[in-house]
């Protein structure tokens, strides 16, 4: 089962707002929403081929993440695909279920099936004072990726 790194997921996440949570301590590899993508290191990640990726503005594919900024550069979207390379965050710890997750941020969470078909559920979580979501994509309860975004 792979990531569909070059995929839009945008209409899959859940935008129904569950109670807040705090994210701020919730990042892949150290990078968070927000920060200038010209502070960031790419260079150790493996760049996907253009004619594999979708082609969406502003975005960078890796076989690790997908970033996407806004016209300023500022980073606005990251996908993260747990394994090798990538290292999901959530407050100073890394989890590899969503069980792990739901220990360290509650359970104020939307979940709901991503992709029944491959027995994928997502989890997402919605921070009301930093306007983003964080949703957690799963199979039998192993973590997959992260979805961080406004």
């Amino acid at each position: 089962m792979g990531f569909c790194i070059g995929c839009s997921s945008e209409g899959k996440v859940k935008r129904d707002k569950p109670e807040s949570t705090d994210l701020t301590a919730v990042n892949v590899n150290e990078i968070v929403l927000g920060v200038s993508s010209k502070s960031l290191d790419l260079t150790k990640y493996s760049a996907v081929p253009n004619e594999q990726t979708a082609d969406e503005k502003n975005t960078q594919y890796f076989e690790e993440l997908q970033i996407t900024t806004d016209d300023d550069g500022v980073v606005t979207l990251i996908k993260g695909i747990v394994g090798p390379g990538t290292r999901v965050n959530v407050n100073d710890s890394q989890p590899l279920s969503i069980s792990e997750v739901v220990e360290k941020l509650g359970s104020n969470y939307n979940e709901y099936w991503f992709d029944r078909e491959q027995n994928i559920k997502a989890y997402t979580y919605y921070d009301e004072i930093q306007k983003i979501y964080a949703t957690f994509a799963t199979f039998d309860d192993n973590l997959i990726w992260l979805i961080l975004n406004e």
